[in-house]
């Protein structure tokens, strides 16, 4: 995947300070927040 994504848009990926990484964090934590809430 990032692979391609580096081929197609090499720009959003390189910049330096681009959040993205950040966001995948939020948005595994809130995924199994409400896995957990759904499981109990």
């Amino acid at each position: 995947m990032p692979s391609i994504l580096d081929r197609d848009y090499p720009r959003p990926i390189i910049i330096p300070g681009n959040p993205w990484p950040f966001y995948v964090v939020i948005a595994i934590s809130i995924f199994l927040f409400l896995a957990f809430m759904i499981y109990l």
